[in-house]
């Protein structure tokens, strides 16, 4: 049985393209997390282009590990990925499963998270683990 691996650093690493943006252009860009049209409109212009510049493989472990923590833990991933991300203009979102569904969306349009096969997943929550396990 081949295990497929997930790491929430993958999907903390996609939404901290927004506070890099923020932070090199010296501008707010997501001015208030909880506003779906502000927040999709962040995603399309940071993250979108940002992960369609990853690998293939590694955009493969994102999309399974967004959909895999969006059914598992939603809310723990997205309060990691803000606790971590402190230097930034970008405020926390009210509904951390929102905003990951809401990343989902702009990522992965006219998919469901909850058609992807989490079926023999194991977690590798490691920031020096973002590529394929063969990569480092």
């Amino acid at each position: 049985m081949n295990s497929q691996h997930v790491n929430y650093w993958l999907v903390i690493h996609a939404i901290e393209t927004i506070a890099v943006d923020e932070v090199v252009t010296d501008t707010p860009i997501l001015v208030n997390a909880d506003d779906e049209e502000c927040v999709k409109r962040a995603m399309r212009e940071c993250v979108v282009p940002s992960v369609m510049r990853w690998t293939s493989e590694k955009r493969d472990r994102l999309k399974l590990s967004l959909a895999y923590f969006l059914r598992k833990d939603p809310y723990f991933v997205a309060e990691t990925a803000f606790v971590y991300m402190q230097d930034r203009y970008m405020p926390d979102p009210k509904d951390g499963r929102t905003f990951l569904i809401w990343l989902w969306e702009c990522l992965y349009p006219g998919e469901s998270y909850e058609d992807v096969d989490i079926a023999d997943v194991v977690e590798i929550n490691d920031v020096f683990r973002t590529y394929p396990p063969h990569m480092g």
